[in-house]
């Protein structure tokens, strides 16, 4: 079994055979910092799952009274991910300020997250 991280690692209840832990593989240097006016909102990014947390993220924005914007992949394969965005994502939309952009490119990720006042990652 490979883990993802230390914690994760030491986190399993049960007994595996784990032969090593393989990190998030991000390049620090792929992200640059925004020379452009930073943005009052929130981000969360991920895929359209309900264990990714994207409700979680809109509740807590919610509280907060701070816009949220919203990107990230539907799995248009995955009949839990199309029911999770169209009966508990959609109907959010537009309400309270909370935006969908879709899917986003390595530029986008760097200017939402660069310009964003926090990231929201309730997973």
């Amino acid at each position: 079994m490979v883990a993802i991280s230390e914690s994760a690692r030491r986190n399993v209840p049960y007994p595996l055979n784990f032969v090593g832990i393989v990190h998030h593989g991000l390049y620090i240097q792929d992200f640059k910092p925004v020379k452009r006016r930073r943005v009052k909102n929130f981000v969360w990014l991920g895929r359209f799952m309900p264990e990714k947390g994207a409700h979680l993220a809109i509740e807590a924005a919610k509280q907060a009274q701070v816009p949220l914007v919203l990107a990230g992949v539907i799995d248009r394969h995955s009949k839990i991910s199309m029911d999770y965005f169209e009966q508990v994502i959609k109907p959010q939309i537009g309400k309270d300020q909370i935006s969908y952009i879709g899917p986003v490119n390595m530029r986008q990720k760097n200017n939402l997250f660069g310009r964003a006042r926090g990231f929201l990652n309730p997973i």
